[in-house]
C-alpha cells in the first residue's frame, strides 16, 4: 500500500519579504546565537549591482542589515573561518549582462560576537563565480569554501577553486582547482562514508564529476563522471532511500537528475524526473511530512514551485504546487523551522574508526543547532565546524584517534518551514509556514522527570549535559556550564 501524507505548506506564500532585489542565494541560520532565525539574502545575478542583505531576529519583511558593497552577487554559504564559534559569511561573485559580463570578486564577512561585517574581510582576485559550499577539506576544524566558475553566456570557462582558512580570513590562493569549466554549484559531502568530505562538481553543458578526498588531499582528476551531459545548477544532498549513503540531486535545466550513491560509489546513470518545468534552477531535500524520508522541493525560472513527496526513496509524481507564471524565478530553496515550532533536542554517538576520520553525518538535516560535541566525555568548545543544511559536524582530526567515542548533542525540527529567493524583481522573496496542525510545542510540567549524561535520575540540574523528559515522553537536551 502506498500512502501519500499531507504536505504540510499553504497554497499560496505565509509571508513575502520586500520587492526589487534580484535575489540569489539563501541561508537561514542564527548568527547572533539570540534564538532567532535570520534570513541570509544575497543580491545581483547577472543583472544589476545590488547589496546583500540580513533579515533577523524573525522579520519577514524589511531587511536590517545590508552590506557595504554592491556586485553581481550569486549564491552564498557561511562557515566559522576564524574558530570563534560565530558564523561568518561568504558570497560568490559573478558577473553582470549590462557590464560586458565583467568579472567580480568573491567576498567573505567576518561576524564579530554576532555583529556582522558590513565591509568584507576578504575578497578574491577577479572571477565569475556563481555558487559556493562550505567544507573542512584539510579537517582542521575550521570552514574553506569551494567556488563553482566560468559564465557560459560569453564563452568563460573558469577553474573551481576551494579556499582554505588560515585561522583568521580565507587564504589569498586557492588551495586546490580544477581545470576549466562551467560550474554554477555543487556540494561537500562525504560520498563513501570515509569520514571527510569529498566535492561534487556540477557541470553546465559538460559530464558532472566527483572528486574524492583521500586523507585531506583532494584528487586531482575526477574519480567519478557522469554518464550523461548534464546542465547543472543547484544541487542538494542526502540518503533518499535510507540505506546510509547519500545521494545526490541536481536541478539541470529542464529536469532533476539523482545520482543514487550505491555503497560508497555514484551510480553515473541517474534516475531522471522530468515532470518539472523548462528551466530547473533550485533543488532541496527535506523531512517535509516527518515520515522518515526525505521528500524533495524543486524550483526553475519562471515554472512553478513543486514538492515531491518522498514514497520508499522514490519521487513520482509531485504532491504540492505553487504556481505564479512569470513573477517566480526560483534561485534557492532553504529548509528551516523560522519560528521555532517544533523543535526536538537529540544526540548521536560515533565511534572514530580510523585515522584521519573527522566528518560526522547526523541522521537529521536541516539541522537547528548543534548543542554541544563531547571526545571521549570530554567537552570541546571549539575545533569543529558544522553545516546546518546538510547535517554534518566536521571535527579537527588531530585531538581524534581510532576507537575514539564521538557524542553530538543537536537540535532539529519536526515543523520545518520554506524559505524561496526570487529573482523577479517585482515580486519579494516567499516564505511558506508549516501548517501541520497536529504538531504542538509540548511545554514542560512538573511531570518532568531529569536524568543526567549517564542515564541516572536526579533530582536537579547538573553541570554538564541533562536530560528532560515529561509526561508525554518528549525529550529536551539542557546543558549547564
Amino acid at each position: 500500500m502506498i500512502l501519500f501524507v499531507f504536505i504540510p505548506y499553504p497554497s499560496s506564500p505565509s509571508y513575502e519579504t520586500i520587492n526589487g532585489y534580484y535575489s540569489t542565494g539563501l541561508y537561514i541560520t542564527d548568527l547572533d546565537k539570540n534564538n532567532k532565525k535570520d534570513i541570509i539574502v544575497s543580491n545581483g545575478n547577472d543583472m544589476e549591482r545590488e547589496r546583500n542583505y540580513i533579515l533577523y531576529n524573525g522579520s519577514f519583511y524589511l531587511p536590517n542589515w545590508f552590506s557595504s558593497d554592491s556586485q553581481y552577487f550569486g549564491h552564498l554559504s557561511v562557515g566559522d573561518v576564524n574558530g570563534d564559534g560565530f558564523l561568518d559569511l561568504v558570497v560568490a561573485g559573478f558577473s553582470g549582462y549590462y557590464e560586458n559580463w565583467k568579472k567580480q570578486v568573491n567576498v567573505l564577512y567576518i561576524n564579530n560576537n554576532g555583529i556582522l561585517n558590513n565591509f568584507p574581510s576578504w575578497v578574491s582576485d577577479s572571477v565569475r563565480c556563481f555558487g559556493v559550499a562550505h567544507g573542512d577539506v584539510n579537517g582542521d576544524g575550521l570552514s574553506d569554501f569551494a567556488f563553482f566558475c566560468g559564465n557560459d553566456y560569453n564563452n568563460s570557462p573558469e577553474e573551481v577553486k576551494i579556499y582554505l582558512s588560515n585561522g583568521y580570513i580565507l587564504n589569498n590562493f586557492p588551495y586546490w582547482k580544477s581545470d576549466s569549466i562551467y560550474s554554477l554549484g555543487g556540494k561537500f559531502f562525504d560520498v563513501d562514508n570515509d569520514g571527510d568530505l569529498d566535492l561534487f562538481v556540477g557541470v553546465y553543458n559538460n559530464k558532472c564529476r566527483l572528486y574524492k578526498n583521500n586523507n585531506g588531499i583532494l584528487e586531482s582528476n575526477p574519480s567519478w563522471i557522469s554518464n550523461v551531459i548534464c546542465k547543472a545548477n543547484q544541487v542538494s544532498v542526502g540518503d533518499i532511500n535510507k540505506d546510509g549513503y547519500l545521494d545526490v540531486v541536481v536541478a539541470n535545466m529542464g529536469n532533476v537528475l539523482i545520482f543514487y550513491n550505491n555503497n560508497g560509489t555514484l551510480n553515473p546513470n541517474p534516475f531522471i524526473i522530468s515532470n518539472v518545468g523548462n528551466y530547473t534552477s533550485a533543488v532541496s531535500l527535506g523531512d517535509l511530512n516527518n515520515d522518515g524520508y526525505l521528500d524533495l522541493a524543486v524550483g526553475g525560472w519562471w515554472d512553478p514551485l513543486l514538492i515531491f513527496e518522498n514514497i520508499n526513496g522514490t519521487f513520482n509524481s509531485p504532491s504540492w504546487i505553487f504556481n505564479i507564471g512569470n513573477a517566480l524565478v526560483s534561485e534557492y530553496i532553504f529548509f528551516s523551522d523560522l519560528d521555532n515550532a517544533y523543535l526536538i533536542d537529540t544526540f548521536e554517538t560515533f565511534l572514530v574508526p580510523t585515522n584521519n576520520y573527522h566528518v560526522f553525518v547526523l541522521k537529521h538535516k536541516p539541522i537547528d543547532k548543534i548543542l554541544a560535541v563531547y571526545v571521549n566525555g570530554n567537552l570541546i568548545a571549539s575545533n569543529y565546524v558544522y553545516n546546518e543544511e546538510d547535517g554534518w559536524v566536521s571535527i579537527k582530526k588531530q585531538i581524534l584517534a581510532p576507537m575514539d567515542s564521538v557524542k553530538i548533542f543537536y537540535r532539529y525540527s519536526k515543523s520545518i518551514d520554506m524559505v524561496i529567493t526570487n529573482w523577479e524583481k517585482s515580486r519579494g522573496n516567499f516564505i511558506f509556514l508549516n501548517q501541520n496542525s497536529s504538531i504542538k510545542e509540548t511545554k514542560l510540567n512538573n511531570q518532568k522527570v531529569i536524568y543526567d549524561i549517564l542515564g541516572r535520575k536526579i533530582n536537579k540540574l547538573k553541570k554538564g549535559v541533562n536530560f528532560i523528559i515529561d509526561e508525554k515522553g518528549n525529550k529536551r537536551i539542557v546543558i549547564v556550564d
